[in-house]
């Protein structure tokens, strides 16, 4: 049996680097933005609306289409910038640390490339975990911060296969063996427990569009590198929650099957002035379970 294993992924390895090099950051047809260039990374942007700024950054996995039930009410107001974060989506994961450190530095550096002024900062899950590593660092160019569903507590274990596509060799034979043969049923599994218990907000071509974006390689490989460091880079991040001086609104869902309420419940308490919006019957994806409550969040935390 070993023998027979060993043989199969010398075949996989085989095969694999008998397929043609794909251009992962390539915008394809249909999809949003264009790319803007920051600290070496291509990251695919875009940009609605007009008034004050605001930046949306979206989870793991993600893109810029986590973001589509709320972008059209608040670019009437607002110039709404959103991206998809390096190795995510259509950027580049040109080098990348897979940290949450390296990925604040990227969002504060866009912020400065674009010009957007004194923006009000929104994070979803993980990007709701980068904003907190942004508030903790007070940087006088942002006006508020709202953190959705974050992750800012450590200690929970990163699931087994998120270990086994970090390894050097056997991760890259796995992300092309699940983008080969899994098909879309990942995706809407994790889909599933991410609405759960608000499965009906979930768009008919969600699952569709998300396994289109989530099943590049390249996404595979971060969403596990960035998931297996979860955990230490919070519990790095979690002594600092004091020092947070910006407004904070922290949005979570009571049903969060993802991200326990606990999470959004200790920050609060950690971070004096910040205020906790916790959500009745709400799980994992806020944004589209009750957009009308985040859009009003997101509103208050601009004025």
């Amino acid at each position: 049996m070993r023998k027979f294993s060993g043989l199969l992924l010398i075949l996989c390895l085989a095969f694999l680097s008998a397929l043609p090099a794909c251009a992962d950051n390539a915008i394809p047809a249909g999809f949003k933005g264009g790319f803007v260039n920051v600290k070496g990374q291509q990251l695919r942007v875009y940009q609605t609306g007009a008034g004050p700024d605001l930046l949306l950054i979206h989870g793991l996995p993600g893109s810029i289409e986590d973001w589509e039930t709320v972008m059209p009410s608040l670019s009437k107001n607002f110039r709404v910038t959103v991206y998809d974060r390096p190795g995510q989506g259509f950027s580049s994961a040109n080098k990348l640390k897979y940290d949450l450190n390296q990925n604040a530095d990227i969002a504060i550096a866009l912020i400065e490339k674009l010009k957007l002024n004194n923006p009000v900062v929104v994070g979803h899950s993980y990007g709701g975990s980068t904003v907190v590593e942004m508030a903790v660092r007070n940087p006088s160019n942002i006006k508020a911060f709202v953190a959705v569903s974050a992750v800012t507590s450590g200690g929970e274990e990163p699931e087994t296969i998120f270990k086994i596509l970090k390894t050097p060799v056997i991760g890259p034979v796995f992300a092309w063996m699940a983008k080969l043969f899994t098909g879309c049923s990942m995706v809407e599994d994790g889909a599933k427990k991410a609405f759960h218990p608000n499965e009906n907000a979930m768009p008919a071509d969600y699952v569709k569009t998300r396994c289109m974006i989530f099943m590049q390689p390249k996404v595979i490989k971060t969403m596990s590198m960035e998931d297996v460091s979860m955990g230490p880079d919070v519990e790095k991040m979690a002594p600092l929650y004091g020092k947070i001086k910006k407004p904070l609104f922290i949005v979570h869902g009571k049903s969060d099957q993802e991200v326990p309420v606990s999470d959004g419940i200790l920050l609060n308490k950690a971070v004096a002035g910040s205020r906790l919006i916790l959500l009745d019957n709400t799980g994992h994806m806020v944004q589209y379970a009750r957009p009308a409550e985040l859009i009003k969040v997101i509103e208050e935390a601009a004025h």
